[in-house]
């Protein structure tokens, strides 16, 4: 995608990055591209509106209609969104965009999980779940306590899921190699050289335990003196990755 240059972002039909991006579906008629809302944004209490609400998902319908993606990703993996809310914004979706993916994201917090998720409804109506697994850990844990809940393992949160309805082949295994440096350099570095210790390691795992696949994060947002990774930087993290998802 060397191509596309997010600098020409301009909102409306003219918008060129979008319709650039959709514009490779004719180039590669199996690519899926998937709106993500949410994410960084706390959206918890405009959900919490009705009106607001419903406002927002015609909204977001339209604009996945105008620029031909092929469905919409709720991102609450920073955002404690009601279960409840979030139910309806999944049920919503699904009438307002019929045909198209709906996907969530989601971070794994199992102390609160219960309260967080409607799991048989979320496997009802979703195609997809994105869990940003903690670790590189995936060796069962005897227990799982309040104290020790957000740092357990790819284990416990991926088959957390599936106790509680969610079918293995819906549940997506997200890889957490963040570029977290102020340098984009280092954190290229210690990005590449995380892929043997936990890229390799979950989707060997994943395979094994039949999960729907896996998901590697962006590592380029979390850069934090505005240097972004290279082309050659990103392209070469994503051949490793997908070497190591088809191995």
């Amino acid at each position: 995608m060397d191509h596309l240059n997010p600098g020409q972002l301009k909102w409306g039909g003219g918008n060129k990055f979008y319709n650039q991006l959709n514009g490779i579906k004719s180039q590669q008629p199996e690519l899926k591209t998937i709106l993500s809302l949410g994410g960084t944004c706390d959206f918890k209490d405009m959900l919490s509106d009705e009106e607001k609400r419903q406002m927002f998902v015609k909204s977001a319908a339209d604009f996945v209609k105008q620029f031909n993606f092929d469905g919409v990703d709720i991102d609450a993996t920073q955002s404690v969104i009601n279960k409840n809310d979030l139910t309806k914004l999944i049920k919503e979706f699904k009438i307002e965009i019929p045909g198209k993916l709906i996907t969530i994201s989601v971070s794994t917090d199992q102390e609160n999980f219960g309260s967080n998720f409607d799991v048989p409804t979320i496997a009802k109506f979703t195609d997809f779940v994105n869990i940003l697994t903690p670790q590189n850990d995936v060796k069962q844990s005897a227990s799982i306590t309040a104290q020790d809940a957000k740092s357990s393992n790819t284990f416990d949160t991926m088959y957390d899921w599936v106790s509680n309805g969610m079918s293995k082949n819906k549940l997506i295994v997200g890889m957490n190699i963040l570029g977290n440096s102020k340098n984009a350099n280092a954190a290229l570095n210690a990005t590449v050289n995380s892929f043997e210790a936990s890229v390799n390691v979950k989707n060997k795992w994943m395979k094994e335990n039949g999960f729907g696949g896996a998901c590697l994060r962006s590592f380029d947002h979390t850069i934090s003196d505005g240097q972004c990774l290279s082309e050659a930087s990103m392209n070469q993290a994503d051949r490793e990755f997908k070497l190591s998802a088809m191995n």
